[in-house]
């Protein structure tokens, strides 16, 4: 908490300016919400992951707010800090959310994983490509070469943007503007068609192993991300696809 940093006799004033800073942002962000995913047209696909990002931003920062103020009435009634339930539960919510987030980030869930696409995309369109159309197919070779060779769409966790840039020894809008140029898709997109590809292999392959097995070997990290990619490329999910596949051989 703030209020541990300063003196005594400015932990109204802070605790005050905290509390009320956080009731902006989030009337704020309410405000936003009252207007429905409509507001965030301008996103397109992305409008409602990020209507349900501000509402758990809303729901967070409403558990914030409760928390100051309820710390704030306890400091002042005469509780000790070190026998603060508020901040107690503040700190544990605080090392829970974070957790949940790292964790979310590394598997790419949805939830979070609309934002790193929004941005790929963004840079695509608001940067001069710095390349030739040339100098930028033969990086996309180069690109494809490294990731099919080495599978790099199979890796736990799969591989960023930055991550595979500094591979090629590029700058990242570069690789960007060569992937949204040459393939005409997001570098991400690029990363889970290569993947969608793999799982139909596998289901011709390894035609009684769980779907889940196929996924996390073709480079997806969950069940929600897969099915999504799945129905984009293909207009059906995986077990409807597996029992196509099925019916074919019958």
């Amino acid at each position: 908490m703030a209020i541990l940093l300063f003196s005594a006799q400015a932990i109204p004033y802070l605790d005050g300016f905290i509390i009320g800073s956080y009731c902006v942002y989030l009337v704020l962000v309410m405000r936003q919400l009252m207007q429905g995913s409509s507001a965030l047209k301008h996103l397109g696909e992305y409008a409602p992951h990020a209507y349900r990002w501000l509402l758990t931003l809303s729901l967070l920062m409403c558990l914030n707010v409760a928390v100051e103020i309820a710390v704030y009435f306890e400091l002042n009634s005469g509780v000790p800090l070190q026998h603060s339930i508020s901040l107690l539960i503040g700190s544990v919510a605080f090392v829970i959310i974070n957790t949940v987030t790292v964790l979310g980030s590394l598997q790419r869930i949805t939830m979070l994983s609309w934002m790193v696409e929004v941005s790929e995309k963004t840079i695509a369109k608001i940067t001069t490509p710095a390349l030739s159309e040339q100098d930028m197919r033969h990086l996309f070779e180069r690109w494809q070469n490294s990731v099919k060779q080495e599978r790099l769409f199979t890796r736990e966790f799969g591989i960023t943007l930055q991550q595979a840039a500094r591979k090629l020894g590029v700058p990242t809008r570069h690789l960007s503007n060569a992937v949204n140029y040459v393939y005409g898709g997001s570098f991400s997109q690029y990363l889970n068609d290569l993947r969608i590809e793999e799982v139909k292999l596998l289901f011709t392959q390894r035609p009684h192993d769980a779907i889940t097995d196929i996924m996390f070997d073709a480079g997806f990290a969950t069940k929600s991300n897969f099915n999504k990619e799945f129905i984009r490329v293909l207009g059906m999910s995986p077990s409807q696809y597996r029992h196509s596949i099925e019916l074919k051989k019958s």
